[in-house]
């Protein structure tokens, strides 16, 4: 649970905003790997939240790579790198480490979608401290 401007407390997850109008786009460039994040008529690099990996992001396999996207995915999704840090490796596993190798298209609902319907392990909470 985390403490509002007046003490209340709420779950995380209440105040995620739905929205299918982001969309993550990976591809391979002539650089490497990208993932680039679209909003209408704009366009921006996913910016890497953590990142421990050598490599960048990875999706199509499991690793650190894979656990940078996730984590990148979930914060830019939720705007919480707090709630991005507790359920990344959950994420990589389940979705990032599935996508095809040669890229991907995931919308910002598809990441939320996977949050609603993970089973509630609190670990999506987190506790205001005194």
């Amino acid at each position: 649970m985390a403490a509002g401007a007046e003490g209340e407390t709420y779950a995380l997850r209440d105040n995620l905003r739905p929205g299918g109008d982001v969309v993550y786009v990976a591809e391979w460039s002539a650089e490497g790997r990208r993932v680039v994040v679209v909003a209408g008529e704009e366009q921006r690099a996913l910016r890497a939240i953590g990142a421990s990996s050598a490599v960048g992001f990875v999706w199509g396999r499991p690793g650190e790579g894979a656990r940078d996207l996730a984590r990148s995915l979930l914060a830019d999704a939720t705007d919480s790198v707090v709630l991005a840090e507790r359920v990344h490796r959950e994420f990589a596993r389940d979705v990032i480490a599935q996508l095809p190798d040669e890229g991907f298209r995931l919308t910002r609902a598809d990441v939320l979608r996977w949050l609603e319907t993970r089973p509630d392990d609190h670990s999506t909470t987190h506790q205001a401290r005194p």
